[in-house]
């Protein structure tokens, strides 16, 4: 008996083991399988469509933006030798200065205009004039730089870029919302005293190729929600699912479905929403950036682009089931 029990016990453990070793179905089996079960049910054959490519992240060059070239001349330096920012100018035309990459010099930049504020009460008026003069255009150009800082840097790029496995149920991590708040916030990055920061935040961007395969995965479940809502527009235009507006045994295979569905694609897209309202709420816009980047997000995390299309193919998927399930007393909440 007690070699029977152990038996026994031994094969649920291996059955156990094999289900919690079974690989993750990809978005795309998902998506799949849904399609096959809804075409089965409906009795609606549709043949797949290849998926869009994906929206390209702009090069650097078509995102740089011109900048002032702004210096001391060697007079203004003579005038301004008892302001304590000298050396850090000093640091700024050095060799390593000169090829500084800009996140570097856009920490360079926010430590020296506060010391050139500091000093201008210390001068003779008309050196003072000069150096507010300097200030101003310094900081008229600070926008310039802190975009090509951020925005043109190629760790957004590589961010964004392709990538074969599009997101699944993934969640963006702690850190990389941490790392996409400081570096779409100017003003914070302005209050920092090293590059340390921005630099590990950069970093985070380009070691995770999160917005891609986010994007990739919207690309393809909006080819994918067209599909099933183009199947569904034409079972609700055909054969009634329950024509005595009674449920009927085609009606509860729907209805399972439909539950599928709920189960293993809803959460799922429940994850890109939350991941789209993170990008929303912190990548600019276009509006003051090169018109390669405003093209991009107009169609990428605008009201008129793939992540608009895809909450929008969500809802009419919603509306169509239980359009569908109306007569059958079966409407899912």
């Amino acid at each position: 008996m007690k070699k029977k029990c152990s038996t026994i016990l031994s094969i649920c453990l291996i059955c156990a083991l094999a289900i919690s070793c079974r690989p993750t179905p990809s978005l795309s089996a998902k998506l799949d399988d849904y399609l096959e079960r809804l075409e089965r049910v409906t009795e609606v054959s549709l043949k797949r469509l290849p998926v869009e490519p994906l929206v390209t992240y702009p090069e650097r060059r078509e995102l740089f933006k011109p900048r002032a070239d702004i210096r001391l001349s060697v007079l203004d330096i003579v005038e301004l030798r008892q302001c304590d920012f000298l050396y850090r100018v000093a640091q700024g035309h050095s060799g390593l200065g000169k090829v500084m990459p800009d996140e570097h010099r856009l920490i360079y930049e926010a430590e020296l205009l506060p010391a050139m504020r500091d000093c201008v009460q210390s001068l003779s008026e008309s050196t003072a004039e000069n150096l507010v003069s300097l200030i101003d255009q310094k900081r008229r150009d600070w926008p310039n730089l802190y975009w090509n800082a951020v925005y043109a840097n190629v760790a957004l790029q590589k961010h964004f870029s392709q990538f074969d496995t599009p997101l699944l149920d993934d969640e963006m991590s702690p850190e990389l919302v941490d790392a996409l708040a400081l570096l779409t916030n100017p003003e914070r990055l302005a209050t920092l005293n090293s590059s340390e920061q921005i630099d590990n935040a950069l970093q985070r961007l380009n070691e995770q190729h999160f917005g891609g395969r986010l994007l990739s995965a919207l690309m393809l479940a909006n080819r994918r929600l067209q599909e099933a809502n183009y199947i569904l527009s034409v079972a609700l235009s055909t054969r009634a699912l329950c024509p005595q507006q009674t449920k009927t045994p085609r009606a509860e295979i729907a209805f399972n479905v439909l539950s599928h569905y709920m189960q293993e694609l809803q959460p799922v897209f429940a994850s890109y929403q939350r991941n789209i309202a993170h990008y929303r709420a912190t990548l600019a816009t276009g509006e003051e950036g090169p018109r390669a980047y405003a093209k991009w997000y107009q169609e990428t995390f605008s009201e008129t682009g793939v992540a608009s299309e895809f909450l929008q193919n969500q809802l009419q998927h919603a509306k169509l089931w239980q359009r569908w399930l109306a007569d059958c007393g079966l409407v899912p909440t």
